[in-house]
Parts: C-alpha cells; structure tokens; sequence
C-alpha cells in the first residue's frame, strides 16, 4: 500500500538543492541535508526489497534506518507498519500508523489500518474508533464498513453491524460475500428464515460461493430439516468446500435420519480438518462438533462444546436446547432448565419484526 516512492522526485529535489547550495549562505547544511535525505530514499527501495522478498525484520531495520536520517518519511512508517504486522508485531504497527496519522491527520487509509491492526490484537473498540475515523473522513470506503461490522459482530452488536453490511449493498447490490456476511449475522440473531433468503440470494450473484452453501447448510440444520441440509451440504462439498463445519452438519443430519456408518464416516473427516474458518472458530463450529460428540456418545467433550457455543452466543436457543438433552442423556438436573431456557429464546425471536414465525424443530429425533 505504502511502497511506492516518488525516488525520482527527490532525486531531483537533490540536485537542485545542491545546486542552490552554491548561491546562498548555509551551503553545506543544506547539502547535508538532502544527502541525507537521499539515503534515506536508498535505504527505502533496499527496505521494500527485503519486504517483497519476505524479509520483514531486515526490511524494518533498513526503515529504522532510513527514518533516522528523515524522521518525516511517510511512506517509510507506512511500510513499517505493514512490516510489523507480517511478523505479529501489532503494537509496534499501531504506533508508526498513528506517526503516519501526526504527519497526514485526515488519511483516511491509515485509519482504515490502524481498524485492521486493532481488530487483530482484539481490541475491537479501538478497531471500531478506527473506521469511524476512516468512514467520517471518506464514506465510499466499503471495505472499511466490513471491517467495523466484524468487529461490532465481535462485539456481540448484531444489529449495529447489520447496519454496516446494508450500507455496502445500498451501494453494490450484488455483492455476494456482502450478502453471505449479513446472512451469517441474521443467523446469529436466530432469524433462520431471512438468513436462508441472503444465503440463497448470495448465491444467485455467485454460484460458487462456498460459504453460502456451508451457511445455509447449517441454517437449514438448525431448523430441523436435515434433507434440505443435506442437500446443501452436497453442493458445499461439490464446490470443494472443504471445512469441518461442512462435515459435521453432514454427520449429524446423516445421523439424524438414521445413516449411521455415513455419519461416522463423516465426524472422522471432520476431526482429522481444522476446527473454524480463519478468524476462529464460532458458535455455530461449537455447536456443531457438540452434537456430533453427543451422537458418539462422548458426552464431557460434547458439554464443552456446548458451553462455549452458549458462551459465544448466550443468545443460543439451539445450544441451550442441546444442552438440554444432553443433560436428560445423563441424569442432570439441569436439563429442565435448559430447554424452558431456549423455548423463552425462540419465543422472543418470534416477537422480532424481521423473524420468522414457526419456531425452529429439533434435528435430532426424540429421544
């Protein structure tokens, strides 16, 4: 983002100077100066050199360098920064944005990395501080309405990153991964039926959107209807949607209607996959897993899973309900309060304006 330099620019700064520096007093500071100030530039291309060969330490002491001898080299904190990020050194990238941000206060785009820095270290205030900035100074970055609704969903604000991902389809209808994005939020509200509507319509705009298919899959899951997630797990797997999730939702909707030896087949490839997409796996990966040990049978494993789904999303109903049975499964006194725990959830949901009306069925057969 930051390494392109205007070299020829002050090389030409360079000569000049050196050429006035003979006809005005102070000659040889300024001669000084911009000797110095071309060194920094050559320490700049041999950083950025060391940073395209992947060289990041190398490169952030050639840029340590070439600052001391221009401390207001913009460009040269900015690759820094990017520098620190590759090597997980995310404070130390904050803190050359933020120079950045002292020299050019109204660049929009630094805030746009400084969001990203924050959001990596899990300080989503400051993430979501970032983007007000960014947005409030340039309001067409659309990228930058992403970034904040994943931080407000890290934040548990649903809603509020609702928000965010509309303003991006206000301005570019089709955009799938957008759509997909709101789906994925109007799932976590439990707000089944809308979210299979984004899914699908994300889908339309591109056929081969695998997280749409994995999404929907799960959605259609978690209402009970385990041919229709099925069916959509096929079409994840033959778009090479290769995630445990995918498997999961497979083995327990298998399992559900009495394919045993398929759904073993399938919690097998699951576990030998990494558990979560890229950012870590959510409440519905919990959930999933949960109930796939809860089908084998490893109840301790399966009540971990549950709990953290709960903890991710103490909104829930389905982990409760999970819970619930697990709970029944093994002589817990706890099970009643579960379920009455997520028939009080599924209630409320129906009383959302944007929800669906008939409450979700359980997947898994009665007991």
């Amino acid at each position: 983002m930051f390494r392109t330099c205007a070299v020829v620019t002050l090389i030409m700064l360079v000569w000049a100077s050196a050429a006035q520096a003979q006809l005005v007093p102070g000659a040889t500071y300024i001669a000084q100066a911009e000797a110095e100030r071309f060194e920094a530039v050559r320490l700049f291309n041999q950083a950025s050199g060391k940073q395209g060969q992947g060289d990041y330490a190398g490169a952030i002491q050639d840029y340590t360098r070439a600052l001391r001898f221009y401390p207001p080299y913009y460009q040269a904190y900015g690759n820094r920064a990017e520098a620190h990020q590759k090597l997980g050194n995310y404070q130390a990238a904050i803190e050359d944005y933020k120079q950045m941000l002292r020299l050019f206060p109204n660049d929009a785009g630094v805030y746009r990395s400084l969001a990203r820095t924050y959001l990596a270290l899990k300080d989503y205030p400051g993430a979501v501080e970032a983007c007000n900035q960014a947005l409030g100074r340039n309001p067409e970055l659309l990228d930058c309405y992403k970034l904040r609704a994943d931080t407000r969903v890290a934040l548990g604000e649903y809603r509020a990153a609702l928000e965010d991902y509309n303003r991006i389809l206000d301005s570019d209808t089709n955009n799938a991964p957008a759509i997909a994005g709101r789906a994925r939020i109007y799932q976590k509200l439990g707000e089944y039926t809308r979210a299979i509507e984004d899914y699908t319509e994300a889908l339309r705009a591109n056929p081969g959107l695998k997280v749409a298919y994995i999404g929907r899959a799960n959605v259609r899951f978690l209402m009970g209807l385990n041919l229709q997630a099925l069916e959509d797990s096929a079409l994840a797997l033959k778009a090479d949607a290769q995630s445990s999730l995918i498997y999961y939702i497979q083995g327990n909707a298998d399992y559900n209607v009495g394919k045993k030896q398929q759904a073993l087949e399938n919690f097998n490839r699951a576990a030998q996959l990494k558990f979560g997409e890229e950012s870590g796996p959510d409440e519905f990966d919990y959930q999933a897993r949960g109930d796939a040990r809860a089908n084998l049978k490893q109840y301790p494993e399966a009540l971990a899973d549950y709990e953290e789904a709960i903890r991710l999303n103490p909104s829930f109903a389905e982990a409760y309900r999970s819970r619930g049975r697990l709970y029944r499964e093994t002589g817990n006194p706890g099970a009643d309060e579960d379920m009455q725990q997520a028939a009080r959830l599924i209630e409320q949901r129906a009383k959302t304006p944007s929800a669906e009306r008939t409450p979700p069925k359980d997947p898994r057969p009665a007991s």
